[in-house]
């Protein structure tokens, strides 16, 4: 498995864009955070959530393939469950999570895009209450997002507190 300041080089290589390498980077913070709480494996979580995006400069025109084109570049870098994870990411490829990795890694990059667009304290005060009603209204086009927050959420109390 690839070591994270490789893959933090690779990633900023990758990903150009300041704004969307930080947003892997706090996507995988994000998701070492939880591994602890889910009792898995730190570093795994943590480079799969870095890694995430690593197509994004090929799919971004083309979402639908987001994640797909991924499997390529992350062969030998991470194994097959992060792989996997990172390929079932986005909705729109019609693929859906099979681990709980694969879940965590679809509620960390929408957590902080959520919290990226409304503010950390906004997201951890609905989160907590567990009403997302303010959010849905404020920002009606993050549906999805939110969703995918709430369902996660419901299904996996321990990452709701």
């Amino acid at each position: 498995m690839i070591g994270r300041e490789e893959a933090d080089r690779l990633i900023g290589r990758t990903l150009a864009d300041e704004g969307k390498y930080a947003h892997s980077r706090r996507v995988a913070a994000h998701m070492e955070r939880m591994a602890a709480l889910a009792g898995e494996e730190g570093e795994l979580w943590y480079l799969t959530g870095l890694l995430h995006d690593i197509d994004l400069p090929e799919t971004l025109e083309r979402l639908e393939v987001h994640g797909l084109l991924a499997e390529k570049k992350l062969e030998g870098l991470l194994p097959p469950v992060g792989i996997r994870a990172v390929m079932t990411h986005d909705y729109r490829t019609g693929l859906k999570p099979e681990t709980l990795l694969g879940e965590a890694l679809i509620y960390a990059d929408m957590h902080e895009i959520v919290e990226r667009t409304a503010g950390a304290s906004v997201l951890e005060a609905c989160r907590a209450a567990r009403d997302w009603t303010v959010l849905e209204e404020r920002y009606p086009g993050m549906g999805h997002h939110l969703s995918v927050l709430k369902n996660f959420t419901e299904k996996y109390p321990p990452f709701a507190d």
